[in-house]
């Protein structure tokens, strides 16, 4: 007789969520100070993704943004795109002369994010042949344009419409919203908030180390017969790759029914650690790196100064250590709580047993202190005993010679 064996995916649990993917388009206009701006306003807005024109270049490098962050740069570095958000893996998908393109996974499908510039001075075919040659290589794949191309057209708030306009008319689409913030530059953010469907995956781990194995085979052996004659009645790789499904998905379902799950606690960041401090940290690596490829006459002044700065560092994270750990320990109502275990752990002192009898202990320490001693040197009750006795008349003793 065989058995109905349910169907598990290889122990394998799908979930999907919404994610809100946040973009951010800007032109900064070779602007120092607008580049300054923009890592304030990004880290405000909570963007994950820039697609910036015309950023301010010095010595190859886009100033005003932290090392952290994943730059793609076009080969003129007129237009850019940044990967803030360290949950999105990117990858280049073009670099052209006005254009970069570069690939994040959003859902189930792909999307090809791109960052293109023309200058009102030459000629706009150029750049979108660039970017037709971009999207006739994605076939069928989701593509967001954010580009910067001087033309003006009525479709998107010119009064009058030009060569430029008429000849980008069919490929940008620009937002119009009600507030602007102020960027130092001699243009407007623009940010746009994309919804895309996230699947997660994922396998479930069993505690099998202390657990009972005879329940396990309990719970297998009706499954052993039909798992047999499976193997027994191959005759081709389809019938294998059958069996070998049956076999998994009847141990699965064996384990589900015997051993308990484990639960694995992901550790939070600590409220304390910034996103200054993660800035100042990659600055270190970039640091250490520049001194280990540093001349054999500079070697060594590089490394003092980036032990020099290490030190720095190294006091604004214990500050910060501190503040955090003080504030929280601040908020606590109940003396026992998170911030004692995450201390002390299961380490207690004997002393403090007879204060753990109170099932609702408050207070500062001196009170718990002066509870502790109270219970082990109980204060007793005075009492004056007056003991009253009557005393014979002494006589003196005679002495022999007297008698």
């Amino acid at each position: 007789m065989s058995i109905a064996t349910p169907s598990v995916s290889f122990n394998k649990v799908s979930s999907t969520f919404l994610k809100t993917l946040k973009v951010l388009r800007i032109n900064l206009g070779i602007a120092k100070a607008a580049n300054n701006t923009l890592h304030r306003t990004s880290v405000k807005l909570q963007s994950d993704l820039l697609l910036l024109q015309e950023p301010y270049i010095y010595y190859s490098q886009t100033k005003g943004i932290p090392l952290s962050w994943n730059i793609f740069n076009s080969i003129s570095n007129k237009a850019a795109v940044i990967i803030r958000s360290r949950k999105l893996h990117a990858a280049l998908n073009s670099c052209k002369q006005n254009t970069v393109a570069v690939k994040i996974q959003t859902g189930q499908q792909p999307t090809t994010f791109i960052s293109a510039y023309s200058s009102p001075y030459s000629n706009i075919q150029e750049t979108l042949l660039e970017i037709q040659e971009i999207i006739s290589s994605l076939r069928r794949e989701k593509i967001f344009i954010g580009a910067y191309l001087n033309g003006h057209n009525t479709f998107w708030g010119y009064y009058d419409v030009d060569s430029r306009g008429t000849a980008i008319e069919g490929l940008i689409l620009l937002p119009i919203g009600k507030y602007w913030k102020k960027s130092l530059s001699d243009h407007q953010y623009i940010e746009i908030t994309i919804d895309s469907s996230v699947q997660n995956c994922t396998f479930t781990r069993y505690e099998i180390r202390h657990s009972n194995h005879n329940i396990f085979l309990k719970n297998l052996k009706p499954y052993v017969n039909s798992i047999l004659g499976a193997f027994r009645n191959s005759q081709d790789e389809k019938d294998i790759n059958e069996a070998t499904n049956l076999l998994q998905n009847s141990v699965i379902e064996a384990c589900n029914k015997s051993y308990r799950t484990m639960n694995q606690n992901l550790s939070p960041t600590p409220n304390w650690y910034t996103q200054d401090l993660e800035v100042e940290k990659n600055r270190l690596k970039a640091l250490r790196r520049r001194a280990q490829r540093a001349p054999q006459d500079k070697r060594n002044a590089r490394f003092q100064f980036h032990k020099e700065d290490q030190k720095k560092y190294m006091r604004k994270v214990k500050t910060a250590k501190n503040s955090g750990w003080k504030s929280f320990c601040t908020k606590a109502s109940n003396p026992y709580g998170t911030h004692y275990k995450a201390e002390f752990r299961k380490a207690i002192q004997p002393a403090e047993l007879i204060a753990l009898n109170n099932h609702d202990p408050s207070g500062n320490h001196l009170k718990m202190a002066q509870a502790i001693l109270e219970k082990i040197f109980p204060i007793l009750p005075t009492v004056i005993v007056v003991l009253t006795s009557r005393l014979a008349p002494q006589t003196t003793a005679h002495s022999p010679k007297e008698k």
